[in-house]
């Protein structure tokens, strides 16, 4: 008695399921967009492609930034220091944290060690702020030399940085280090 009930059930279940699947995979007949559509799928594209270049810029500004973190070794003499900060840093952050470094150098990031020193930073999170900035949270990466070669690791060390748009260049205009999220 049962086994008669199950057969049907299953042959509807069965029929139900190729329906669906030739629904989905029917290829729709293609409709003539309207004119306005176009153009708002245009811009919507054109505002995506820019999006999609400022982040790159910001990744690379950043990536490039980290790149210079062992440059700057913050147990040298301060009056050393601040020089070498502004000749690693100068060019990836705005003037205004440039001269709170300057003033006040063992708040700028770098190393404290020859072994291991930072190598980069490998960015988590991106997020474009409703100004055009973005807020970038990340990773120090630390490099060390091991028996045979340059080894990586991660230092557990979060930052975070803002990133503006000053005259047409990316610049960091805010650097902390955060906590984990």
């Amino acid at each position: 008695m049962k086994r008669k009930i199950i057969i049907p059930i299953a042959l509807i279940m069965l029929a139900l399921s190729i329906g669906v699947i030739l629904a989905i995979s029917k290829p729709s007949a293609p409709q003539a967009p309207a004119a306005s559509a176009a153009t708002s799928t245009q811009a919507s594209s054109s505002a995506g492609n820019a999006t999609a270049r400022e982040e790159q810029a910001v990744r690379n500004l950043v990536a490039r930034f980290g790149a210079e973190l062992k440059s700057v070794p913050l147990l040298a003499p301060t009056s050393t220091l601040a020089q070498l900060i502004q000749s690693a840093y100068g060019p990836f952050i705005s003037a205004e944290l440039l001269l709170g470094w300057e003033k006040n150098p063992r708040w700028a990031p770098g190393r404290y060690t020859s072994s291991p020193w930072p190598e980069g930073i490998l960015i988590t999170d991106l997020q474009r702020d409703r100004d055009g900035s973005y807020t970038a949270q990340g990773k120090i990466i630390d490099a060390y030399n091991g028996a045979t070669s340059t080894i990586e690791m991660d230092s557990g060390e979060f930052v975070a940085m803002k990133v503006r748009n000053i005259g047409g260049t990316w610049r960091i205009t805010g650097f902390t280090k955060a906590m984990p999220q």
